[in-house]
């Protein structure tokens, strides 16, 4: 199983997880062409060559929550990259323009960038807004460059997660799941903006 694959399994996981402690949650994996391919896998292996080349039309990203009556979108990204972030190749053109839009009609969009270089360290997960993204990605461009620091990453998350890396189980069950406390600080922090402007 690739990395990013097993990153959003860890992802899903975690949610399930968040679930026991709250009716608040609801949450579903958005299918796209990855899911689809593993698909077309099993239908090409069994003969039926009619699903071989299934493909499925580009989702904003890879889950859709909705939480305390608020929609929010997660993109889930991961890398064994040493020292950086290769944003150009990793994060794709729709993936931006979605998240600059679903952020500018009101909604809750953000990345989930997980750093798996260190092996036997504390693994970190980098959570930021998509519209951050979006810029960090455009400047990147512009700059003829395709990867951004860790350090940098670091430093303008919004929100850092950690957790000991755990050997892998049998079947890529995660070991342990990723706190998702920070969806509770989301929440808080978009009523504190509804709150001051009155709404």
């Amino acid at each position: 199983m690739a990395s990013g694959e097993l990153f959003e399994k860890e992802v899903r996981q975690s949610l399930i997880y968040k679930m026991r402690d709250t009716n608040k949650l609801w949450f579903k994996k958005l299918v796209d062409t990855n899911a689809i391919r593993g698909y077309s896998e099993v239908a090409h292996t069994e003969g039926n060559w009619g699903f071989k080349n299934m493909l499925a039309p580009k989702v904003p990203s890879d889950f859709l929550l909705v939480y305390h009556g608020r929609p929010i979108f997660i993109e889930c990204k991961s890398s064994h990259g040493e020292l950086s972030y290769n944003m150009i190749d990793y994060v794709k053109d729709h993936q931006c323009i979605e998240a600059r839009d679903i952020t500018a009609a009101g909604g809750l969009y953000y990345f989930m960038i997980c750093n798996k270089s260190k092996r036997g360290e504390d693994s970190k997960t980098y959570i930021l807004p998509g519209s951050k993204v979006f810029w960090m990605r455009r400047d990147l461009v512009e700059q003829k460059k395709r990867s951004v620091k860790w350090d940098k990453l670091e430093e303008i998350s919004h929100f850092i997660l950690s957790k000991r890396m755990q050997p892998k189980l049998p079947d890529d069950r995660p070991a342990n799941p990723w706190p998702m406390d920070f969806l509770d600080e989301i929440i808080k922090r978009r009523m504190d903006v509804n709150e001051s402007q009155g709404q």
